[in-house]
């Protein structure tokens, strides 16, 4: 009985783990075909634009002006598309910005689904690692997608607290139909179950639970929580200027095509210079120290430090220093992180071709 007991418990733990890793595996999955999409065809398309954006600004003629015109509105069409797919994949913003924000994009995505969602954040920022932030973005996707499906509401609350006990809560409630609880530990369908099963495995091998309340006609609240350490500080401080006679200008990106795009159109304004270029945000910091460039165009999506890290360093270093963040993403909540981390504009690459060089005077 005994060895029985044991098996079972290792086999309950297998299970734990199995939960835990594919829900990590797929997010790793999503992410590489969304890195592929991005890589192989949205940057591409971003860069014709930029350069057929060049060409329709030195048109003269009407008629091939108007034929370049509906060339643009299909590349953006396309682009509209790709982008849309990738985002669909997996939001950018929980890698770039972290767990709440990506919980804000999700509550608006749930909304085009029909499904209002309130979100009800804790102050500060909770400090998740990767497959953390991972399990618990992909639960609460999956919970509210619940709600949409299996409640009878078009009204869902999500909100999020650090416990005295140093968990971090999660909680999905709604005022549908509700369920028995006691449902949940019986053998069945997963789907008749509405998946919890497996979301109470995922927080049991990151040493949390689920907790569940509901009664049929009275709604249900579903609380993740895990154990977590305090939340960061904020990081905030100032550094020193440097200027030349012409405007000296960093360029940022993780794409080569698209760097080789920023300054095929900016090497023809004679009172701008490239002083250099990086392919990631480390990079950046470090050549804006040598540089000293006294614009920064700065990629927000880019591997080893993102954009709006990148941004923060560059201003606590050089202050004087403009950055103007740019992105495939047309997203409010990206522009306001790179606001917050100190850059002076924000701009669709999309735009970059035709306003770029507008966004770096005025930046100074």
């Amino acid at each position: 009985m005994a060895e029985q007991s044991q098996e079972l418990q290792r086999s309950r733990e297998k299970l734990r783990s199995l939960a835990a890793e594919l829900a990590v595996a797929e997010e790793r999955e999503r992410r590489h075909i969304a890195r592929e999409l991005e890589d192989h065809l949205t940057q591409p398309l971003k860069l014709g634009r930029m350069k057929l954006g060049h060409v329709i600004r030195q048109t003269t003629t009407a008629s091939v002006g108007a034929l370049l015109q509906d060339i643009d509105e299909i590349m953006d069409r396309a682009l509209k598309f790709t982008e849309s797919l990738a985002v669909n994949l997996t939001p950018p913003v929980l890698h770039e910005q972290g767990f709440q924000p990506a919980l804000q994009w999700l509550a608006n995505r749930m909304g085009q689904h029909g499904l209002a969602v309130s979100l009800h954040p804790t102050p500060k920022e909770p400090r998740l690692d990767s497959d953390q932030a991972i399990i618990l973005f992909q639960s609460v996707r999956e919970l509210l997608f619940n709600v949409l499906k299996h409640a009878g509401t078009r009204r869902a609350a999500l909100s999020v607290a650090h416990q005295p006990t140093g968990h971090l809560s999660v909680t999905v409630k709604d005022e549908g139909r509700g369920i028995q609880t006691d449902e949940l530990e019986q053998p069945g369908d997963p789907d008749s179950r509405f998946g919890l099963f497996t979301i109470k495995e995922r927080m049991a091998k990151l040493t949390g639970r689920m907790e569940v309340r509901s009664l049929p006609g009275q709604g249900t609240s579903v609380t993740l929580l895990i154990p977590i350490g305090s939340p960061p500080e904020a990081d905030l401080s100032d550094g020193k200027p440097e200027t030349t006679e012409r405007l000296r200008v960093l360029l940022v990106d993780d794409h080569a095509m698209v760097r080789e795009g920023l300054r095929s159109i900016l090497e023809h304004y004679h009172d701008l210079e490239v002083v250099g270029e990086a392919g990631d945000g480390m990079e950046a910091v470090k050549l804006a120290r040598t540089r000293h460039p006294d614009v920064v165009v700065m990629d927000i999506n880019m591997p080893r430090l993102d954009g709006i890290a990148a941004t923060r360093q560059i201003k606590r270093d050089l202050p004087s220093t403009a950055v103007i963040g740019i992105s495939v993403q047309d997203s409010s909540q990206i522009e306001q992180a790179m606001i917050s981390a100190g850059a002076a504009k924000f701009l669709t690459k999309d735009r970059a071709a035709s306003h770029l060089h507008d966004a770096i005077v005025s930046a100074r």
